[in-house]
């Protein structure tokens, strides 16, 4: 086979498992590592015999629950797990709606320039 060696074929207890996952929401990166296999071979096989759920559009509804969990301050994986919906598409739907996008590492960053500056003052210079 083009001087690869062929991969390891999946067992039909796997293909059930890839199914079932699929339908509770699971990852192709999650189901690999239940499997100890690569996500893109996963994807493949999922692909290939017709496990892979094709994109779907977000209703009303799914949208309204995207922007109140987001409005909640609920993580971005919690939302994109919760809707099989990748990040991206969560900052879409928050900026149509016109809502602020939360910056949770601001404040981390604002308190280690407030620290860089009370050193530089105390010591007389830059650390």
């Amino acid at each position: 086979m083009n001087g690869r060696p062929s991969p390891r074929t999946y067992t039909p207890a796997e293909h059930d498992l890839i199914d079932q996952m699929r339908r509770d929401g699971a990852t192709f990166q999650e189901i690999g590592d239940v499997l100890g296999r690569k996500n893109g071979s996963v994807a493949r096989y999922a692909a290939r015999h017709g496990l892979h759920e094709r994109r779907r559009h977000l209703s009303s509804r799914d949208r309204v629950g995207i922007v109140a969990m987001y409005a909640e301050r609920r993580p971005i994986n919690e939302i994109r797990r919760r809707y099989s919906v990748t990040a991206t598409t969560i900052y879409r739907i928050i900026h149509a709606e016109g809502i602020p996008v939360h910056c949770p590492g601001r404040a981390a960053v604002l308190r280690k320039a407030a620290l860089a500056r009370h050193t530089r003052t105390r010591t007389g210079g830059c650390p």
